[in-house]
């Protein structure tokens, strides 16, 4: 793979972090935020992610 497809990668995967964290943030405003959502959310292991783009 080259690098324009490495850098397409990493720009994919952050911004699917990046709606993960949006989906998180909009449930824990909620009166009653859905606990199991957010644990479905968080079930990403972001620092390997982070770790694994660098």
């Amino acid at each position: 793979m080259g690098n324009k497809n490495h850098r397409k990668s990493i720009r994919s995967l952050n911004q699917r972090i990046d709606e993960h964290q949006e989906k998180i943030k909009l449930e824990y405003e909620k009166d009653y935020p859905n606990q199991g959502l957010i644990r479905e959310h968080q079930k990403i292991n972001y620092p390997k992610i982070v770790g694994w783009i660098r």
